[in-house]
């Protein structure tokens, strides 16, 4: 009696370890490993060189006449309507 129930726990053991497939653990590891790089910074990202489209010399013209209080107001676009409607209607 006690082998016959030994026997059908091994059967049955075999049996669901037989129905696990490698791939499906890997994918688990793989989605795992792939969230923890996308959290972690970059210790030594690579450099970017970029050009700087202001000079250090016009930032310290704004800089004195903002001390100064002569600052250059900013343009205002003034945009017309097309067609002479308000574009209301009535």
């Amino acid at each position: 009696m006690y082998t016959k129930q030994m026997l059908i726990t091994l059967i049955a053991g075999l049996g669901l370890w037989g129905c696990e497939t490698p791939a499906s653990v890997n994918g688990f590891r793989d989605s795992v490993h792939q969230n923890l790089a996308v959290q972690i910074i970059n210790p030594d990202p690579p450099v970017v060189q970029v050009e700087g489209t202001t000079s250090g010399d016009r930032m310290a013209l704004a800089l004195k006449r903002y001390k100064e209080g002569k600052v250059i107001p900013p343009v205002t676009l003034k945009l017309r309507r097309s067609g002479g409607g308000s574009g209301k209607s009535n």
